[in-house]
């Protein structure tokens, strides 16, 4: 059925430079890994900032998120750091596993990371580079990910019985 309340939340637009997006890893409270949401692109400046991208995130995650988010224990979150002053913006947050991309990753790489030396994953060489996700054919992953065949359809059929688009 239909909710009885539904909420729009806004966020304040601005531009976000891809290259310094980055999805962060924390597993049973503590970061263990970190890498370029991009991975579509090498950045190669972003090759020589790699320990104070790491720090910045680090800090970012113990001062803003580890309390907060506490009761999550594992989780996924992207991040946005403004190079003009190394602010870390919060972007979302994503179930650790499941329909979530590891992007650079794999869900096995996480068994042996431990918080005290989280792993910093960028694109290095041409080779290592994948598909960005909007090369998925511009769906949202979580309704590319379903896998049934249909599940476009049942999706259109249920947004118009709620009364919305398409």
């Amino acid at each position: 059925g239909r909710p009885e309340q539904v909420t729009l939340a806004l966020r304040k637009w601005f531009d976000l430079r891809s290259s310094l997006e980055f999805r962060c890893f924390v597993r049973e409270g503590g970061l263990i890994a970190v890498c370029q949401r991009d991975c579509s692109a090498k950045y190669d400046f972003l090759l020589e900032i790699q320990p104070l991208i790491l720090e910045t995130l680090k800090t970012f995650f113990s001062q803003e998120m580890q309390e907060k988010m506490a009761h999550l224990k594992s989780f996924v979150f992207d991040a946005y750091i403004r190079q003009s002053d190394w602010r870390v913006f919060l972007i979302d947050v994503n179930p650790y596993g499941g329909l979530t991309q590891p992007l650079l990753f794999q869900w096995p790489d996480f068994q042996d990371l431990s918080p005290d030396e989280p792993e910093l994953r960028l694109v290095s060489e041409a080779a290592s580079m994948r598909p960005g996700e909007a090369m998925y054919s511009r769906l949202p992953a979580d309704l590319r990910d379903v896998g049934s065949e249909g599940a476009i359809d049942d999706f259109v059929r249920v947004m118009r019985e709620m009364g919305g688009p398409p």
